[in-house]
């Protein structure tokens, strides 16, 4: 769903639907942004389309804390991808939904 969001609606708009309010986004070069408002800031900057691809993932047994990790494309208005790499996410259950509470991606 995650990754649907962000190819339809842009990645700000994903995060915004997923990411917990204590959301921490680390991102190579700079320290940790923590926060969903913090983190809005730079994930406006990604230009182009934004696709994730889980891998794998798994949930604790109390059904309250999971992850999942994969790779990311970026492609350009051309369709050109510009960006590779991988990613893992780590989400929490909140008020019945799975939110988003940390967020890594490393550039291949």
């Amino acid at each position: 769903k995650f990754s649907d969001a962000s190819v339809k609606q842009g990645l700000v708009m994903a995060y915004l639907a997923f990411a917990a309010p204590e959301l921490r986004l680390y991102r190579a070069n700079n320290l940790p942004f923590i926060g969903r408002e913090a983190s809005l800031k730079p994930l406006a900057t990604v230009a182009g389309q934004f696709v994730s691809k889980p891998i794998g993932g798994d949930v604790s047994r109390f059904k309250d804390l999971g992850y999942t990790h994969g790779t990311y494309e970026l492609s350009d208005a051309t369709k050109k991808i510009v960006e590779s790499g991988s990613y893992l996410r780590i989400w929490k259950k909140q008020n019945g939904e799975w939110r988003v509470v940390m967020d890594v991606v490393n550039k291949h």
